[in-house]
């Protein structure tokens, strides 16, 4: 989710001196970032940003705070320092004439909010992406790619360059090929890079259909196909199951 529908939905958040909905929709990029929510929606993305680059919580307040000090001046931090406690903190100090956006009610609303749109980037609590920040859905998806490597990509370059030619070898280098492009997209995914998605979801597509071209390669040649073609069914699932969760992961992280 972008900053600007991020913002949009804590204006929707409001319970009271609510915005009208048409007037919420005629809002631009300008008009989004000049809100009072849109202070919210930056202190949440800049602790998410301080944490995934190893800050500790106490840093990541004080880093903040000094940066808003040099516009407004120093205040006391709030005793009970939390992620919520410094929200409202600030919302009351910088926006001291809204105060719809500072009962307790809406800031926790708030902050969870923005918190789980940031996680999708930054990783749970701020962590950045690794095994033990990852939820299990990634986790799942990348033990798949680790599996078609280990088994179809090993297997296929070991007999597509082995010493003993295997009649069409080209098709073993090309399921190889396949193999390690599979968990290359799986990993750019999972790090977000740009296009990763697409890679991903275009790889595992490509798995799908290219074991089957192969299976049907090996009944044309007269190869024993029966195990094969059982694999390869147990492989379109575990692949179809892992489009299915990155192409729905990102269409909600989009939503």
């Amino acid at each position: 989710m972008d900053d600007l529908n991020l913002i949009r939905l804590l204006v929707r958040l409001r319970t009271r001196d609510r915005v009208p909905e048409e007037s919420i929709a005629q809002l631009g990029a300008t008009d989004l970032r000049a809100r009072p929510e849109a202070t919210l929606a930056a202190i949440v993305r800049g602790w998410h940003e301080f944490r995934a680059n190893g800050y500790a919580e106490a840093d990541i307040y004080r880093e903040i705070e000094a940066r808003r000090s040099r516009e407004y001046g120093a205040e006391p931090l709030p005793s009970d320092l939390t992620l919520e406690s410094f929200a409202r903190y600030r919302m009351r100090l910088e926006h001291p004439a809204e105060a719809a956006l500072h009962e307790p009610e809406y800031v926790a609303q708030a902050v969870r909010l923005a918190s789980r749109a940031c996680e999708r980037e930054f990783g749970p609590h701020g962590e950045p992406p690794g095994v033990r920040s990852m939820p299990a859905g990634h986790l799942a998806v990348l033990a798949y790619a680790v599996l078609v490597v280990a088994i179809q990509g090993l297997g296929n370059l070991g007999k597509g360059l082995g010493i003993r030619v295997a009649p069409d070898a080209w098709v073993n280098l090309a399921l190889a090929v396949i193999a390690f492009g599979l968990a290359a997209a799986v990993f750019a995914w999972i790090q977000q890079a740009r296009s990763g998605r697409a890679a991903a979801m275009a790889m595992l597509a490509a798995e799908i259909a290219l074991g089957w071209l192969a299976v049907a390669h090996g009944r044309y040649t007269g190869e024993g196909m029966g195990f094969v073609e059982w694999a390869q069914g147990i492989n379109t699932l575990l692949a179809a199951a892992s489009l299915a969760y990155v192409y729905r992961w990102n269409a909600d992280a989009r939503a």
